[in-house]
């Protein structure tokens, strides 16, 4: 593959005498996500989605949320500086006063 960039494009030149597998991957690689970061709302419940959207795509899906909680829960060194930086913050449910409403992850 010979690969020449200017400043908006590139041009890329891929050599199709291999196996349709082998130039399958060698776009995913050049052209494919590296990493997607998702922000969302802990209270959605949207796990099993982007799980099911990442084996679609042949992507990886990582819960942030529970991989803290991991590393806290387990005392890592990355845990544990973690835990130090933590900021406490009233939960919602205190704000206006909603009995019952707990934090399934515990997070």
């Amino acid at each position: 593959m010979l690969s020449t960039k200017d400043s908006k494009t590139e041009f890329v030149l891929l050599h199709t005498d291999t196996t349709i597998e082998t130039i399958r991957q060698t776009l995913r690689n050049k052209f494919g996500y590296k990493v997607v970061i998702v922000n969302h709302e802990k209270r959605l419940p949207v796990d099993t989605a982007c799980s099911n959207l990442a084996i679609k795509y042949n992507m990886l899906y990582l819960s942030v949320y529970q991989l803290i909680r991991k590393h806290i829960k387990n005392q890592t060194p990355i845990g544990k500086k973690l835990a130090a930086s933590k900021n406490e913050k009233q939960l919602l449910a205190e704000k206006i006063h909603i009995d019952g409403v707990a934090d399934e992850f515990e997070e």
